[in-house]
């Protein structure tokens, strides 16, 4: 019997379970488009998750926003050219999805309150 992602503590082999991460996770507090975003990009979330485990072994906390531009940085110089389309809109939703569905990132990104428009559940008032 396969375990679920979560108890694995990795990511799945197979089609991308952004429609399961989605009902299961998404409080309101994800940015706009993630999930659409995601289901056409899930080889940034995978990098992005192994790359946050490599550092999670040194540090007790680290900057989401630091593990994409190395990201960025990687594809260019290993002249993949834009492999990774990292808006920095999802950089948010990235950390908190990672730490969803790896129990060894809980609590290694900060996260905030949506801190913009860009994330539905933004009151104006």
């Amino acid at each position: 019997m396969q375990q679920s992602v979560e108890s694995q503590g990795s990511l799945p082999l197979g089609s991308p379970p952004v429609d399961h991460w989605r009902a299961r996770y998404d409080d309101g507090t994800y940015p706009v488009a993630f999930w659409e975003w995601l289901a056409d990009n899930m080889n940034v979330f995978e990098e992005f998750v192994r790359l946050a485990l490599r550092v999670r072994g040194r540090r007790e906390h680290h900057s989401a926003d630091c593990l994409c531009h190395v990201l960025r940085f990687e594809s260019d110089v290993r002249g993949r050219g834009d492999e990774f389309k990292i808006n920095n809109t999802y950089v948010s939703g990235l950390s908190r999805l990672a730490m969803e569905v790896n129990p060894r990132l809980k609590g290694f990104f900060q996260i905030r309150h949506p801190p913009c428009q860009n994330h539905r559940g933004y009151d104006r008032a």
